[in-house]
């Protein structure tokens, strides 16, 4: 397992520069895991998945969404339906679950600031040998991470391979905020080839495959980074390749449950000044944790109902219909 502070190589989004604050190699090869398999590890979206925020939004500092009409709502027995799983997966799931909500994907599970999330449940493994039974079950479990069609969960296969091993990593997705993002930033996502319409994993896939520094740009919007801290690390990386030299970075960390840094992460040019992107994001951030630090300490521990009963508490609309923006409305806004 990798330490903390590297992040996973295959999604350079921050990589370079995180790597180079924790002190580490920034070649990529050199922290990959070397053909072990992994359900859940150490790392997330601080890297590849960097650090996000909602570009192209109109709310308040206080805010945590845009407008939010009638929300499409399942029965919460249909929220997040663990108990449908094979009994060998079910505490894993669980333990994944929780893992994700301890990380950045609160963000995107419990509100719409990121639009995609990884960091939670990981997997490496020899890439000229049939996948391994350890890829299939996770994607039986993360199947399961979805409350109406609004909140889906995937498993992303990297398209690039590193000394023979291949990679894969849990997703989950606020699919409204991923057909936004892709929306707003049209003209990259087309040069990229997809559309708004595409599902979610078909998105992330082709931004994965793509040579450019297109790609850099579609990971950090989709894992919601403010877009002054996309170009920048865009730009950085363009200079950096035309010139060979480093650009210095200074972060931005976004708090989680699990971590007061490290986890929702960003780079911006060494000296920045937090701008109102960053003053609104922290501002949109806040309440949600803390509204999930206070539903943690009630259902998880020992003889406590547990992470889906917090879930399905937290989305309920107090009628046993469950819908993610019902955890929005209990925000302080």
């Amino acid at each position: 397992m990798r330490e903390a502070c590297v992040p996973p190589w295959w999604l350079p989004w921050i990589f370079a520069g995180f790597a180079a604050s924790c002190g580490a190699d920034t070649h990529p090869g050199e922290t990959a895991t070397a053909g072990t398999t992994e359900a859940a590890t150490t790392t997330g979206d601080m890297s590849t998945d960097a650090a996000p925020t909602v570009t192209g939004d109109d709310a308040g500092a206080t805010d945590t969404s845009g407008d939010l009409p009638e929300p499409p709502i399942v029965a919460c027995s249909e929220c997040f339906p663990l108990e449908r799983l094979p009994d060998e997966l079910r505490a894993q799931a669980e333990e994944l679950l929780l893992l994700a909500l301890d990380r950045e994907a609160l963000y995107t599970i419990a509100a719409d600031i990121k639009p995609m999330s990884s960091g939670f449940a990981e997997l490496s493994y020899p890439a000229a040998e049939p996948a391994p039974p350890e890829l299939d079950a996770l994607r039986t479990i993360v199947a399961a991470f979805t409350c109406t069609p609004e909140l889906t969960a995937s498993v992303q296969v990297f398209h690039a391979t590193f000394d023979g091993v291949a990679y894969a990593d849990g997703v989950v997705f606020h699919v409204p905020r991923v057909r936004e993002t892709v929306e707003l930033f049209a003209d990259l996502f087309a040069a990229i080839g997809v559309a708004a319409d595409a599902p979610p994993l078909a998105i992330v896939d082709a931004v994965d495959a793509d040579p450019t520094t297109r790609r850099f740009r579609g990971y950090g919007h989709l894992f919601g980074y403010p877009e002054h801290a996309v170009d920048f690390f865009a730009e950085a990386a363009e200079h950096e390749a035309m010139t060979g030299e480093f650009v210095e970075r200074e972060f931005i960390h976004i708090p989680t449950f699990e971590s007061a840094e490290g986890r929702f992460v960003y780079a911006v040019p060494v000296g920045h000044q937090d701008n109102d992107d960053d003053v609104a994001l922290r501002a949109r951030a806040a309440p949600v944790l803390a509204r999930y630090s206070e539903l943690r300490a009630t259902f998880i521990g020992d003889d406590k109902p547990g992470v889906l009963s917090l879930v399905r508490t937290w989305f309920d609309d107090g009628s046993g219909r469950c819908s993610p923006r019902h955890a929005l409305m209990q925000v302080t806004r």
